[in-house]
């Protein structure tokens, strides 16, 4: 279902789940600001920047709300290793599922570099208690210890949540899957990222931009996070301040 939210168009994806505008919206939005919503070359510097604008989002790894994935997998008698879901940016945690779908035991996440100075766990079978990780970049693989055993296997379930990247679009059609609130963000990016390139000289011009991006994504992430008080009510926790973060530009 597509809605209109006033600047831009919105897909309702899976779940009800609203999505930024298609990617060819995004760079009318950043081309507009200079005149060159019609132009092929400033749509082409808008596409750049909000593909870079999406690195910077990925890279400060800020887009917990809306960005996580469960999979569960069969647990194996005598298997110890297991594949990340597709598209893992991050491990966010590692769980048994008992058959009422209901947590029985978070796994402790341990360095591979101390795992290799247990001996007894590598050997050992059960239960598993702790996970591994070598290089979930490369191999796409995790351990998990004890080595799984038959009541493991009968009882439980393997549940990998894991932060997903904010997928780059190649098409004007493409929705970015994100929560609708960064497409604005991302057409701020792109307009710092136009108005360097045009203004190299005067980085009064670019900065204003600059800032106006670092503080939507301030919002932006403050809005997802919340605290518990004593009350065991929950409140937006304290403003992130992102001064002098990664600036792919410079």
């Amino acid at each position: 279902m597509l809605y209109n939210t006033g600047t831009f168009v919105v897909q309702s994806g899976a779940g009800g789940k609203t999505q930024t505008s298609p990617f060819g919206a995004l760079k009318s939005c950043a081309a507009k600001m200079v005149g060159g919503e019609n132009q092929t070359y400033y749509l082409g510097l808008a596409a750049d920047g909000i593909l870079k604008g999406i690195d910077v989002v990925n890279m400060k790894h800020l887009f917990r709300f809306g960005s996580e994935q469960g999979s569960d997998l069969t647990i194996v008698e005598g298997t110890d290793e297991y594949t990340v879901p597709d598209g893992t940016f991050a491990i966010h945690e590692v769980q048994l599922i008992d058959a009422e779908d209901k947590v029985y035991r978070t796994l402790e996440y341990v360095p591979w570099g101390q795992f290799n100075t247990l001996e007894n766990p590598q050997t050992a079978e059960g239960v598993p208690e702790f996970w591994v990780s070598r290089n979930g970049f490369d191999d796409r693989n995790i351990r998990i210890y004890p080595e799984p055993n038959d009541i493991a296997a009968s009882k439980y379930t393997l549940r990998i949540t894991s932060y997903m990247r904010i997928a780059r679009p190649t098409l004007d059609t493409d929705i970015i899957d994100a929560p609708r609130e960064l497409g604005e963000i991302l057409c701020t990016y792109a307009e710092y990222y136009i108005t360097r390139l045009r203004n190299k000289n005067n980085p009064t011009l670019y900065l204003e931009r600059k800032r106006a991006f670092d503080e939507q994504l301030a919002d932006y992430v403050h809005s997802t996070e919340r605290e518990p008080t004593e009350t065991l009510q929950w409140v937006l926790a304290p403003t992130t301040n992102f001064s002098g973060q990664f600036d792919p530009l410079r």
